[in-house]
């Protein structure tokens, strides 16, 4: 995973009863801006994860290292502001990296936060902004204004502007180039061949073909992987699921409905979905977007396992091989 999915850190505080340990994690931001020279435009500022687990769980998303010539700070946010919706999708029911996936993603792009003002009052402000690009394609933000959904005359801002927000597309998490029926994950090894076979709760390899071996495939855009194409794969014979990696590197199965799925099923932030990577020419190894470097091998009893080895690749739809192109980070482009 690159620099800007930054690092998790945990201080823990012991009592006589139990711990409890406080979880940071930030993000830079950036946001889409597909007219400008610079796909990826930095808003110039961060998001902060703060969890404090343990009994009374709390979990808050906190704007912090905000420029004040950026275009955060322009449109009207401010360092302690507490984000509670994007495009008002609740933020709270979207996985950290999911919603960083969002914010990128989405324009024009709605913003709500809450703030305290001087005397302790918590107003709601809605922010709607749209970065455009000018003659010479650069970026500059087209501020559609603010609403606060409540009297906020104590609060510090540069301007009050009373403003009823444009329509925005829903929030999204995932945004699907693609899904492909009909897939099987085929691995090669010792001049034999093995299906990734999905029967009920077993995930293995198997030597025979059959109905438990075939995948949806659902290809996404992510801004959280430098290489690979993050894929969801879905059994078909068992479509309310789907393969995940764990931060304990196990190989697992998550609920998922394709239809409906926005991230508000809440997933573990212990379970991700997974990455194939290409080895050589159409062939393939798929790696945990948790751990880097933990790949799907073939254990021992031919169950499916997470391991630093792995067992190469092929996906084929109908019987023959298919080609996958990575995607692109924003460092990158």
């Amino acid at each position: 995973m690159n620099c800007l999915s930054g690092c998790i850190t945990s201080s823990r505080k012991s009592s006589d009863t139990k711990k409890m340990a406080d979880v940071f994690r930030r993000r830079a931001l950036y946001t889409n801006a597909e007219q400008a020279k610079h796909t990826f435009v930095s808003l110039d500022g961060v998001l902060e994860k703060r969890e404090t687990r343990g009994k009374g769980k709390e979990t808050s998303l906190i704007f912090e290292g905000i420029s004040a010539s950026g275009f955060l700070h322009k449109c009207g946010i401010r360092n302690g502001d507490r984000l509670t919706s994007v495009n008002f999708f609740p933020a709270k029911d979207v996985p950290f990296d999911l919603l960083i996936d969002a914010i990128r993603g989405l324009t024009p792009l709605a913003l709500t936060v809450e703030r305290t003002s001087h005397d302790g009052a918590v107003v709601t402000i809605v922010v709607v902004m749209e970065i455009l690009a000018d003659r010479n394609d650069e970026p500059y933000l087209k501020f559609h204004g603010l609403y606060f959904w409540k009297d906020c005359e104590t609060l510090e801002t540069d301007t009050i502007i009373k403003y009823i927000p444009v329509d925005v597309e829903p929030l999204t998490t995932y945004r699907y180039d693609s899904s492909v029926s009909n897939v099987t994950i085929i691995g090669h090894q010792d001049n034999n061949n093995y299906w990734l076979t999905v029967d009920e709760s077993d995930i293995e390899f198997r030597k025979q073909d059959s109905s438990k071996a075939v995948f949806t495939m659902y290809l996404y855009n992510s801004n959280n992987v430098q290489t690979g194409t993050p894929v969801i794969l879905v059994p078909q014979d068992n479509p309310s699921q789907c393969l995940a990696a764990t931060s304990s590197n196990e190989l697992t199965l998550v609920s998922f409905d394709a239809a409906t799925w926005t991230g508000s099923e809440n997933y573990p932030e212990d379970e991700r979905f997974l990455l194939m990577v290409e080895e050589a020419s159409n062939m393939y190894k798929i790696e945990s977007s948790m751990v880097t470097g933990q790949y799907i091998a073939k254990g021992p009893d031919d169950e499916a396992i997470m391991s630093t080895e792995f067992i190469p690749v092929t996906a084929n739809e109908g019987g023959k091989e298919m080609s996958l192109k990575p995607s692109q980070s924003p460092e990158q482009a």
